[in-house]
């Protein structure tokens, strides 16, 4: 039998919509631009979108966040093999929702 070969690891960079907790992929033109940044170990990129800049590892690593004008959200790096679910934790903070573990966590399928 011919070797099988190893599953293809995709990236995928999305955040979380504040209001009202719904999961948003980045394009992919605006993915390959936030990872490219990401793996320079640049602390923030612009990203060409609405005035947004993405700051990477804010307060502790793997904890990004898209900043505006008018606030900010959750953003997350997510490394997945072709064809795979995708399980994130989400929770309702006092203002917004937010990505992690928190009091009444859910788990988001994407």
């Amino acid at each position: 039998l011919p070797p099988v070969p190893p599953p293809v690891t995709r990236i995928a960079w999305v955040s979380l919509e504040p209001n009202h907790g719904a999961v948003q992929v980045y394009p992919r033109d605006v993915a390959a631009r936030i990872e490219d940044a990401f793996k320079r170990t640049d602390a923030s990129v612009e990203i060409g979108m609405l005035g947004a800049t993405v700051c990477f590892n804010v307060g502790d690593a793997d904890c990004h966040i898209q900043q505006t004008a008018n606030g900010r959200r959750d953003v997350r790096r997510v490394c997945m093999s072709a064809g795979e679910n995708v399980q994130l934790s989400i929770f309702k903070g006092s203002h917004a929702w937010h990505f992690g573990s928190g009091p009444g966590a859910a788990e988001v399928v994407e």
